[in-house]
């Protein structure tokens, strides 16, 4: 078996105009929504201001002719359009792998820029690391070539092997049996290390634990930033690592011990009512295990 993780160069700001409203008539999108965005494209610049001076001439405006704005809503469902046409090209190859005679193979995952090929061989991967490299010359992105990797599994031990040449001027690194890569957000090579990801993951709760206690919020709003940003810190990787039942009540223990230490729950107190929802006369505290059985 072979993979590869594929990294883009500066993805947003790279992606050419001329595909963005060529993406939306293969889409099928609305033709005025179409003249809309097309007309906004045209419009967008910027100004370059020297410190103390300020330039208001038109004349002195950029015009952007290449990449996509971020931080609003349309731009990431956008780039999602832009870049799925590449998922298609590469499920029509009829690449990949199979974990079964009957099934068919697996051959991408691809989350907005975040790709990862899968190939029974290494020649098939040269084929679709071609086959994309191809498709990102056609709508003018890069390779991040430093963020790339691939790996080659013979025989369930990984093939040690320098660079993996796609072009003459286009290598890939190749991971050795004691390299990871993170791929969003979850490090692998050959497999994940469940014992690793569950002891980061730990690690990263209770410091955000501490830091929401110990600081100077209300009771309610303690208890709403808990639910909001240290579980989550869990939550992503509930169904990817296996977690016991046994380490989730010593979790949801540990909370409790050190609200009770900082004097958010006393020791008498029902511990019942602490997961109960604000509106039944809970205190709305989120339960892991529960969460967790409920999640996986």
């Amino acid at each position: 078996m072979s993979a590869a993780w594929v990294d883009y160069k500066k993805a947003y700001d790279s992606v050419s105009h001329s595909w963005l409203k060529r993406v939306l008539e293969i889409y099928k999108i609305d033709e005025k929504i179409c003249k809309f965005l097309s007309k906004l494209m045209g419009q967008w610049n910027t100004i370059l201001n020297l410190p103390g001076k300020w330039q208001s001439s038109s004349i002195d405006s950029i015009n952007i002719k290449r990449g996509i704005f971020q931080g609003d809503s349309l731009s990431p469902t956008w780039f999602c359009l832009a870049l799925n046409p590449l998922s298609t090209v590469i499920e029509e190859s009829g690449l990949g792998f199979r974990f079964r005679k009957e099934n068919s193979p697996i051959s991408h995952l691809l989350y907005m820029d975040d790709l990862k090929l899968f190939t029974s061989k290494e020649s098939d991967l040269l084929l679709l690391l071609k086959l994309t490299h191809s498709f990102n010359n056609d709508i003018r992105m890069e390779f991040g070539i430093d963020k790339c990797a691939v790996i080659n599994v013979n025989r369930g031990k990984i093939k040690d092997c320098n660079n993996f040449a796609i072009t003459d001027d286009l290598h890939f690194s190749s991971l050795s049996e004691t390299e990871t890569y993170k791929y969003l957000g979850m490090a692998e090579a050959l497999g994940i290390n469940d014992k690793n990801i569950k002891e980061n993951s730990k690690v990263k709760f209770m410091s955000r634990l501490k830091k929401v206690i110990k600081s100077h919020l209300s009771g309610g709003n303690k208890i709403r930033a808990y639910n909001s940003w240290v579980i989550p810190s869990l939550l992503y990787t509930f169904g990817i690592t296996r977690w016991s039942q046994t380490e989730l009540d010593d979790l949801d223990r540990r909370v409790r011990t050190l609200m009770t230490t900082h004097r958010m729950h006393h020791p008498r107190s029902s511990v019942m009512r602490l997961y109960l929802p604000r509106k039944d006369g809970g205190r709305g505290l989120l339960n892991i295990k529960n969460l967790h059985n409920r999640e996986v």
